[in-house]
C-alpha cells in the first residue's frame, strides 16, 4: 500500500514521512491526517458481499452491487407507504369534491409523495454497475435515472482508495463509503460514494486495483 501524492503539490509521501497518524509532505511540509478506519481496518483479501456480483474474462471486469439496506433505507419505504396511505384516505374524503382553494395544497402533497416514492423504489431495486476495461472504466446506475453514472480513462488512474465518510443530521452519525481514484497529477476524482458498508468499499477496491494491476493508496 502507497500512500497517495499530496492534495497541494502532488508529491508522494515515503513511509519514513508517517509519524503516528500523521503523515507530513516531502514537498511542501503540508501534514495530512491518516484515516483512522484504513489504518485499524482488517488485513487480507476480502470476501465477495452478499449484495455484490463479479464476472471477468481477459478484456473486462463487471462487478455489480445492490443499492438496498434495510437499516439505511427502510425508513424510506416506511414513508413512502404512509404518504400513499395520506393520498388514498385524501381522495377517499374529497374525491371530485374538493374546494378549488385546496388544489394547490393537493398538487403538493401529490408532488412530495411521488418523490418520496421513486427515492424508496430507487433505494430498493436499482444497483451499480462497474465495467473495469483496458482503456476505461465506467459506473452506470439503473435501472431507474440516479445521479453518478461517468467514465475515466485508465490512463489517467494512478492508484485507487476507499475512505469513511460521516454525516451528522440531528445528533446522529450516518457512516457510508466512498471510492476514490488520484490521477496521474496528484488530483482526487470521485468514483463511487454511499456504499452501504466498509466490507463493499475494500472488495470493490480490491477487485480494480487487482484487475488493473495498479496500487491502493493508504490515504
Amino acid at each position: 500500500m502507497d500512500f497517495a501524492p499530496c492534495i497541494k503539490c502532488g508529491t508522494t509521501p515515503r513511509p519514513e514521512d508517517q509519524k503516528g497518524f500523521t503523515i507530513a509532505c516531502p514537498g511542501c511540509g503540508c501534514i495530512q491526517k491518516l484515516p483512522v478506519c484504513k489504518l485499524f481496518a482488517p488485513k487480507g483479501p476480502v470476501a465477495l458481499p452478499k449484495n455484490c456480483s463479479i464476472t471477468e474474462n481477459d478484456s473486462a471486469l463487471v462487478l455489480t452491487r445492490g443499492w438496498w439496506s434495510a437499516s439505511r433505507h427502510l425508513l424510506s419505504l416506511v414513508l413512502a407507504l404512509t404518504a400513499d396511505a395520506g393520498i388514498f384516505i385524501f381522495a377517499w374524503a374529497f374525491g371530485w369534491t374538493m374546494r378549488p382553494d385546496l388544489y394547490v395544497y393537493a398538487a403538493i402533497y401529490l408532488l412530495v409523495a411521488l418523490l418520496i416514492n421513486y427515492y424508496a423504489v430507487v433505494m430498493a431495486i436499482n444497483k451499480t454497475t462497474i465495467r473495469v476495461a483496458l482503456q476505461e472504466i465506467s459506473i452506470v446506475n439503473g435501472p431507474l435515472p440516479w445521479q453518478g453514472c461517468i467514465t475515466m480513462p485508465i490512463r489517467e488512474i494512478r492508484m485507487l482508495s476507499w475512505d469513511e465518510d460521516n454525516a451528522h443530521p440531528r445528533r446522529s452519525t450516518i457512516t457510508t463509503y466512498s471510492i476514490c481514484a488520484f490521477k496521474q497529477g496528484g488530483e482526487r476524482h470521485g468514483l463511487l460514494k454511499d456504499i452501504n458498508s466498509v466490507d463493499e468499499a475494500r472488495f470493490l477496491e480490491q477487485e480494480m486495483t487487482r484487475f488493473l494491476g495498479i496500487k491502493e493508496a493508504a490515504v
